[in-house]
């Protein structure tokens, strides 16, 4: 199977109508699938109460806040204009490989970010590490 760059399509998967009440339960599997997304699913109270029992961190955005994916969105943005728009892979190893080689090689050692103070990823966490340790 080739793995080469995107080509336009539709925007994100094919979502099918859920019924009304479908997806509520505690198992998708009974309830048709996996729950579809509500607003205000991830500040509940018993998504709080889960994340704390399995000693989760939740992020501090409040819900609707833009910003709380905007490292995220720009990391991806990031590996599809500087990889994956300029590669043609023959298999699925291939992408993986030529992906990690981007994240670990490029990405956290050698490119610089904003949101870091202009350092890569490695000398950030290096300095905070040496922070940590005088603190």
């Amino acid at each position: 199977m080739a793995v080469g760059p995107r080509r336009p399509g539709p925007q994100g998967p094919r979502r099918e109508p859920v019924a009304e009440g479908a997806g509520t339960g505690d198992d998708p599997a009974a309830s048709g699938g996996t729950p579809p997304r509500r607003a205000g699913q991830y500040t509940s109270r018993e998504f709080a109460k889960i994340c704390i029992q399995n000693q989760v961190k939740r992020p501090v955005g409040s819900s609707g806040d833009c910003y709380d994916n905007a490292v995220t969105e720009s990391f991806f943005a990031t590996l599809e204009c500087e990889l994956l728009d300029r590669a043609t892979f023959a298999t699925h190893d291939q992408a993986r490989a030529a992906i990690f080689d981007f994240i670990e090689g490029f990405y956290n050692r050698r490119r610089r970010h904003s949101t870091n103070g202009y350092l890569s990823p490695h000398d950030h966490e290096t300095r905070f590490q040496e922070y940590d340790k005088v603190a």
